[in-house]
């Protein structure tokens, strides 16, 4: 019963109901390319499809985070402490909001709002641009968190926050990764896009699940 609970939290949450969908878009981007690669050419195009509906969902559910980064980055602009990771947590964020703002286009592009390939297809290589921007600070404001906690004093130092830590590096290095796919014309296969995504959405699930207690 509790853990039904958890589910029910998790999915009325827009955090939680986006990692849903972000592991079966992952995930069928990885299965559809390994299906091409065995010839199953009809379960590659379902699992393709799948994704790309995953994709078109999970951009409708960003509208409105804009609101929430602006007031992250007020805040942090006021934290003290180490100035390192509050700055890259805050050019982590002004990524992410121009991210959601070039997302947005190419989602009104891809709905056909707007029909202009030339924008649509700036707006999708610019906002994974971005995607790779935000995942670096955030894997440089992590790495700078970790080092700050592992030079505590033994009393001070929390093993549990270390964990969690690490785990969302490994979390924000695989979508440095997937974004880096993305951009890199070809040179990362499509199947590891996948299964990257499919990582770091399983532990951004895991995390939403801790969260939902």
């Amino acid at each position: 019963m509790q853990n039904f609970k958890r589910v029910v939290i998790l999915l009325s949450k827009t955090s939680g109901r986006d990692k849903s969908c972000r592991i079966l878009q992952y995930f069928g981007k990885f299965c559809a390319e390994q299906l091409k690669e065995l010839k199953q050419d009809e379960l590659s195009l379902k699992c393709k499809n799948l994704s790309s509906n995953m994709s078109l969902t999970r951009k409708v559910l960003r509208f409105g985070r804009t609101i929430g980064i602006i007031i992250s980055i007020m805040e942090l602009s006021k934290q003290k402490g180490n100035k390192a990771i509050i700055l890259n947590k805050i050019l982590m964020n002004i990524s992410c909001f121009l991210y959601f703002l070039v997302d947005h286009t190419h989602w009104f592009c891809k709905i056909q709002v707007i029909q202009n390939p030339q924008l649509e297809a700036k707006a999708d290589y610019w906002s994974d641009a971005l995607w790779c921007f935000e995942a670096f600070f955030d894997c440089v404001a992590l790495i700078l968190e970790i080092r700050e906690e592992e030079n505590k004093s033994q009393d001070s130092k929390s093993p549990q926050r270390l964990f969690n830590l690490k785990l969302d590096l490994l979390r924000a290095f695989m979508d440095l990764l997937s974004a880096y796919g993305f951009i890199s014309n070809g040179r990362v296969p499509g199947k590891w896009i996948g299964f990257f995504g499919t990582i770091s959405s399983i532990i951004g699930l895991k995390q939403q699940w801790d969260a939902a207690k």
